[in-house]
């Protein structure tokens, strides 16, 4: 079972001398239990890919055509507030650069705690440290 399909996407970023393709008809699928690796020379759009999974892409890149079907759905059509149910509970990444993921002057156990807060604000301290 398909867990993850991604139909001929294609995401771009305005610049000054204007629009620059980054993806260009990617498609793949991610079954069920299975793992997936993009690989590719520096530049070749692989973090373009994986934020536009997400669409946490920079403010001025964009999803100009295709199809990122996860749960049945096409997560390219989902407003803010549905993109965060999907990321929080069914999409995640871990950036490859430490910088890039933990404040290294903030113990760990709080920027998880942060972010369960983030998701749950009307949970109770209690209930989101048992998560």
């Amino acid at each position: 079972m398909n867990i993850l399909e991604v139909n001929n996407l294609n995401m771009s970023y305005k610049t000054i001398d204007g629009e620059v393709d980054a993806v260009k008809d990617v498609s793949f699928t991610v079954k069920e239990g299975e793992s997936f690796g993009i690989v590719g020379e520096s530049g070749c759009g692989k973090t373009s890919v994986a934020m536009s999974l997400l669409q946490l892409q920079a403010d001025n890149g964009r999803i100009t055509s295709g199809e990122i079907i996860f749960d049945g759905k096409n997560i390219v059509e989902l407003n803010e507030s549905e993109l965060r149910e999907v990321r929080w509970s069914g999409i995640s990444i871990v950036f490859q650069g430490a910088m890039n993921s933990w404040n290294p002057v903030v113990k760990i156990g709080e920027q998880i705690r942060e972010a369960i807060r983030e998701h749950y604000p009307d949970k109770s301290k209690e209930d989101n440290t048992k998560k």
